[in-house]
């Protein structure tokens, strides 16, 4: 089973947290440079899981600089790669290259080479894969601090995707995360220009990639009005004819909006008291033509109509855990990596 770590950790109730955090990246980055701010109080925010062919990770924390000298990698050795998508600014080397991005910028590094970044209110997502499961464009050793940038639809699709991953990582069983580290790797070579012709494993992954971030958007967009395929499109920074495919096997992009506007619809009903609102009211509310309409779809859903649903309670919503900062369980994990 995938193991997840989630903490939310400020020196204001924590007076040790910075010499935790940096004594957390042993081995696998140096903390220098660390703005405290004007209230002198550092702060970090992270979710990780980790999978057997990667680790997927969100962190947010202060302005600071994460270094990996020549000799810190010889000793540490960790054959692994990241795909790190940058959420706030970012300067430095990485390998050859000087690097400064805009927010949105997706960039590639080797963990067996050094590097040097300094983040201005740090905020990145950061994908972890061994060498072993890497493609061979990957290992080029041109790719090292390569990137995309924010502003070309590949970067924005592959920064959705990997903000969606870190976002669903908790939820996913193993052979979920793996296609999403699988789909990750095959969004970036296309971006990069080392594509290959589609399999079909490889088409159903991009696929699934394009699912999750419509998802992600129909989640807090499924009852505006102006709703579009245009839109969603854009949201996922695909066609409308990509979009289109990737919903071919839920019976289409407009079935699966009207499944979830059903099913809304059919909570709203739960919900009700004495009747009130209507069945014509929350047809209407949730994006349908008329009552009628709203009725006869409704029973070929879920096989009564709308004013058979009884009242029922709601469900409380878990609440998330804190921890302690766990970074050290990615370095564990590269460690067995590297010697697996």
């Amino acid at each position: 089973m995938p193991q997840h770590y989630q903490w939310d950790v400020s020196s204001a109730s924590h007076p040790h947290a910075l010499d935790e955090y940096r004594d957390s990246f042993e081995g696998l980055y140096d903390i220098s440079d660390v703005d405290l701010g004007p209230h002198k109080q550092f702060a970090n925010r992270t979710r990780l899981t980790l999978f057997q062919t990667g680790v997927i990770g969100h962190g947010q924390s202060n302005t600071q600089t994460l270094r990996r000298t020549a000799p810190s990698v010889r000793r540490a050795g960790f054959e692994s790669l990241s795909i790190i998508l940058a959420n706030s600014q970012v300067a430095g080397n990485i390998g050859d290259r000087s690097v400064s991005h805009a927010p949105g910028a997706v960039m590639l590094v080797d963990l067996s080479r050094p590097s040097e970044s300094h983040w201005t209110d740090l905020d990145l997502v950061n994908l972890v894969i061994p060498r072993e499961i890497a493609p061979t464009w990957l290992m080029d050793r041109d790719i090292h601090g390569m990137s995309l940038a924010p502003d070309s639809a590949a970067g924005r699709l592959i920064a959705s995707h990997l903000r969606t991953f870190s976002q669903v990582a908790g939820d996913l069983s193993e052979a979920e995360g793996e296609a999403a580290i699988m789909a990750t790797l095959m969004i970036a070579e296309r971006a990069l220009g080392r594509t290959q012709p589609l399999s079909p494993d490889r088409a159903a992954a991009l696929y699934r990639t394009v699912r999750h971030a419509a998802g992600r958007y129909l989640a807090t967009h499924i009852l505006d009005p102006g709703l579009s395929v245009d839109r969603i499109a854009r949201a996922c920074a695909v066609s409308r004819a990509t979009l289109y495919r990737a919903f071919e096997g839920e019976g289409g992009l407009m079935r699966h909006i009207q499944s979830l506007r059903l099913t809304l619809a059919h909570e709203a009903l739960a919900r009700r008291v004495d009747g009130k609102p209507t069945i014509a009211d929350i047809a209407d509310a949730h994006g349908f033509a008329s009552a009628g309409h709203f009725t006869r779809v409704f029973r070929e859903q879920f096989g009564h109509p709308p004013s058979d649903v009884p009242p029922r309670a709601r469900f409380a919503r878990r609440s998330a855990t804190e921890s302690a900062i766990r970074h050290r369980a990615v370095v564990d994990w590269l460690t067995k990596a590297k010697g697996s």
